[in-house]
């Protein structure tokens, strides 16, 4: 059964966000979709959209909890042609 990335990003911020002083995030660019982003070291097809992605993100913004964020795995020698995806806008 697959909760979607909604139901697993509430769950996630109910969690992070119960009795504690801050959080931060740890973005794995493998989860996105290989035909829509390129450079990623382990592409899984059918993965997230950016914008889906970019939509949760932007909740953080004015959340006071929120303390920092991680981007891993992008790497632009698996891009095509070294060009990379365009920047999370959050």
């Amino acid at each position: 059964m697959q909760r979607g990335m909604e139901a697993v990003w509430n769950e996630a911020m109910s969690i992070v966000q119960n009795q504690t002083s801050g959080f931060g995030i740890s973005l794995d660019l493998d989860v996105l979709d290989p035909l829509k982003e390129a450079g990623v070291g382990s592409p899984e097809s059918g993965g997230a959209l950016k914008n889906r992605l970019v939509d949760m993100f932007s909740t953080l913004k004015t959340n006071p909890n929120f303390l920092a964020m991680e981007i891993v795995e992008d790497n632009p020698y698996l891009a095509t042609q070294f060009v990379m995806p365009v920047p999370f806008a959050i």
